[in-house]
């Protein structure tokens, strides 16, 4: 099936049709992450990180995500920065908060 017979879908949706290859859904993550990509490479300029970190749901579709957001930030950004995916995945919030209340 393809992205384009659904009536509604998720994000999940999105990136398991753009991994089976959907041309609809590929285009979409293209487009969306290509210009997070870009955002990511402004917001830097001003705060000049060694790495971004990007983690969430959305970490869990791997390569193909990092690849597109490395190319967006590559167009714009003044230097290069390292760019991974969490370890964590969805759960690094949860990791984050435990620390903090740890640390309370």
């Amino acid at each position: 099936s393809s992205l384009r017979d659904l009536k509604t879908f998720s994000a999940k949706d999105v990136f398991n049709h753009a991994k089976a290859g959907d041309d609809m859904a590929l285009k979409i993550i293209r487009d969306i992450y290509f210009k997070f990509g870009r955002l990511l490479a402004v917001i830097s300029s001003a705060f000049d990180p060694e790495v971004i970190i990007i983690s969430g749901g959305v970490s869990n579709a791997g390569d193909l995500l990092l690849d597109i957001i490395k190319k967006g930030f590559s167009e714009v950004a003044f230097k290069n920065t390292e760019i991974l995916v969490s370890s964590f995945k969805e759960k690094a919030a949860i990791y984050g908060a435990m620390k903090i209340v740890e640390d309370l």
